[in-house]
């Protein structure tokens, strides 16, 4: 969840150009679909995601993976 956090971030407090935008609107649609795709398929564990999201007080960690900069713009 964090990872569709960080594109809303993005689309707010960075100044994007149209295609940018698109692109970012787009990667929310696709973040979806692939949750709902992998929800009920199994983690190395064992557990499906939608399993270990039942167990309560649990929270499920998403990694991603970013890469430094791009060499269009300026490093904040």
């Amino acid at each position: 969840m964090e990872a569709k956090d960080n594109l809303q971030r993005m689309l707010v407090s960075i100044p994007l150009t149209d295609n940018e935008r698109g692109a970012v609107e787009d990667g929310k649609m696709a973040f979806d679909q692939l949750l709902q795709r992998l929800a009920d398929v199994a983690t190395p564990a064992g557990p499906t995601a939608r399993e270990l999201r039942a167990v309560p007080g649990r929270s499920l960690l998403l990694i991603v993976t970013s890469f430094p900069g791009r060499p269009d713009r300026k490093s904040c």
